[in-house]
């Protein structure tokens, strides 16, 4: 998942916005999830965007929980489009 850090003006998010995308990521990844190292730089209609790129592993029936939190997440960010990508994937946990 992509999560813009500058608003369209290229002005950072209120720090309300920031707390409430750590809250609801904590709620919904209580187990964890992982903010990919650095930024994804881009671009959207001509400009440059830069984001934070979320990872996370979930059960396929989780994944419209995702789908409303980023609808909400395109309200708060003030985007047209929010970003995100799954794909079927093996995981592990070796001891």
């Amino acid at each position: 998942m992509l999560f813009p850090i500058y608003d369209n003006d290229g002005e950072p998010f209120e720090r309300e916005i920031y707390e409430w995308f750590a809250d609801e990521v904590k709620t919904i990844f209580p187990e964890g999830a992982t903010e990919y190292g650095g930024h994804a730089t881009g671009w959207w209609h001509g400009k440059i965007d830069l984001s934070r790129c979320i990872w996370a592993i979930l059960e396929e029936d989780e994944l419209n929980v995702i789908r409303e939190f980023l609808r909400e997440a395109k309200e708060k960010f003030r985007q047209e489009k929010m970003y995100f990508e799954y794909h079927p994937t093996t995981y592990e946990e070796i001891g």
